[in-house]
């Protein structure tokens, strides 16, 4: 388990899987990436579901955007 150095109200330490499902995500529909130069990618619609998901061991985060209904 990585560590986040973050525990529960019991004690237990948190992975970063526990704290990224504790992610109010369920209502974002806009995904952007801020780079030196600005907004490098935008995409916003009504319809967006993201996912997001730590990896690697916690080096890397992949952000999944698709249409939803």
């Amino acid at each position: 388990m990585e560590n986040t150095g973050l525990f529960n109200a019991e004690g237990k330490a948190l992975s970063i899987a526990d704290v990224m499902a504790m992610l109010p995500t369920s209502m974002i529909n806009r995904v952007e990436v801020i780079d030196e130069n600005g907004r490098s990618y935008v995409n916003w619609k009504p319809t967006n579901r993201t996912e997001l998901q730590v990896q690697d061991n916690g080096r890397t985060l992949k952000v999944f955007v698709s249409q939803g209904n």
